[in-house]
């Protein structure tokens, strides 16, 4: 559980050489006195069954929930938003490992990926006001492959590919009440990825010598970026 606390009720606007310039109202970047409390849930559930020696099943569960209420402190009563925030994830995955030798091995899984977003939109063109409630579901599968051989006794390769999802984070939904701005309707990351990995490892007597080379491609798809965006008056903030 963590509470933050903006304040920007300041009659003055500064520089960097700490120069001061009276303003027409208060509130150098945007007049605000405001308290966010929020509450995170997080839990990890994993169980791993073993076949003989050659084979391994694992589950794996992820669960994060956020929630966030927001209240004004500028007026002598306290005025909370009609609206709360909230998002829940939940990550499901299953894997198979075959494990015949030491030579090789190979590893299959899947991933199921579901995330819920509820919280206040705004109708107004500028993005501020006139908010309404708005709830979304997304829901996604990701799966992949991973296997290790060696082709000589000291040189191993190492090759993966997954298709992989990176649901977005609470800022990038909802901001930071301040001067990062969120947007609800963001969608999941995708991506193609592929690892490729050399690896040689041999002793000589009281001396070893290790060398490693790879290559990592990725397509990555709904890109999450991060961009300043100017406001009125001169003010920025940052939206995704």
């Amino acid at each position: 559980k963590n509470l933050t606390t903006n304040v920007d009720t300041a009659s003055y606007k500064y520089n960097w050489y700490g120069d001061r310039k009276l303003l027409n109202s208060p509130g150098e970047q945007s007049y605000q006195h405001s308290r966010a409390d929020n509450n995170n849930w997080n839990g990890t559930f994993t169980a791993n069954y073993r076949l003989g020696k050659m084979h391994m099943l694992t589950f794996n569960h992820v669960l994060n929930t956020f929630s966030r209420s927001n209240t004004s402190l500028l007026a002598k009563e306290e005025q909370s938003d009609a609206i709360a925030k909230e998002t829940r994830k939940n990550i499901s995955g299953v894997s198979y490992r075959l494990m015949p030798s030491e030579t090789w091995n190979l590893s299959v899984f899947g991933k199921y990926y579901n995330q819920y977003n509820e919280g206040p939109v705004s109708q107004s063109d500028d993005g501020i006001g006139n908010y309404i409630q708005m709830s979304q579901k997304t829901s996604a599968f990701g799966y992949g492959a991973a296997g290790t051989y060696f082709i000589l006794k000291n040189l191993q390769a190492k090759l993966s590919y997954e298709k992989a999802y990176r649901l977005p984070s609470t800022d990038e939904l909802f901001g930071d009440e301040d001067l990062e701005m969120g947007d609800i309707g963001i969608r999941p990351e995708n991506s193609d990825n592929v690892n490729l990995n050399l690896s040689y490892n041999r002793t000589f007597g009281r001396h070893s010598v290790y060398v490693e080379g790879g290559l990592v491609y990725r397509n990555t798809k709904d890109y999450i970026q991060r961009n300043i965006t100017d406001l009125s008056g001169g003010k920025s903030a940052a939206t995704y």
